[in-house]
C-alpha cells in the first residue's frame, strides 16, 4: 500500500486486489510519468485518501463488487472531484449500471487494454483539474 500525502498534483489512485495487476497497472502509468498511489483495498484508500485529492481513481471490482461501489458512492457523497474508472472481468450491463448509479465516469472490462487504458486516465485528468477550477 502506498501512502498519499500530496494534495497538490494530480494523482492516479489505483486499488487492485490482486497484487501483480496492480503492480502492472502501476508500472504502465508511471511509465508514463503519472504519479500513482496503488492500494490492495478500497478500505486503505478511503483512510488515506486526501482531502480535495486532484487526479482520478481507477478502481478493480473483481473482488468485491459491493465494497468498490460503496467507496465511489461515499467519494461522490463526500464531494470528490475524481473521476472513477472501474475494472471488472463482468463488466455485464447490471454491473456497469451499479458502477455508473454509484458515480463512475468509465466501465472497462478486464483485462483492459494499455493503451485505451491510458487515454481515459488522461481525460479523467484533464476532467479533474476542470472540475477543480470551476470550483475555486
Amino acid at each position: 500500500m502506498a501512502r498519499v500525502t500530496s494534495t497538490a498534483d494530480r494523482t492516479v489512485f489505483v486499488i487492485d486486489y490482486d497484487e501483480a495487476a496492480r503492480a502492472s497497472w502501476v508500472s504502465l502509468l508511471r511509465s508514463e510519468g503519472l504519479d500513482v498511489g496503488a492500494f490492495a483495498a478500497p478500505g486503505a484508500l478511503a483512510q488515506d485518501m486526501p482531502p480535495n485529492a486532484r487526479g482520478c481513481l481507477v478502481i478493480d471490482l473483481s473482488h468485491d463488487t459491493r465494497e468498490g461501489l460503496d467507496l465511489i458512492a461515499s467519494l461522490k457523497t463526500a464531494g470528490s472531484l475524481l473521476p472513477v474508472i472501474v475494472l471488472s472481468p463482468r463488466a455485464d450491463v447490471g454491473t456497469a449500471i451499479d458502477a455508473l448509479k454509484a458515480g463512475a465516469s468509465e466501465v472497462l472490462e478486464k483485462p483492459a487494454d494499455s493503451a485505451r487504458l491510458l487515454r481515459i486516465v488522461r481525460s479523467a485528468l484533464e476532467e479533474s483539474e476542470a472540475a477543480h477550477d470551476a470550483a475555486a
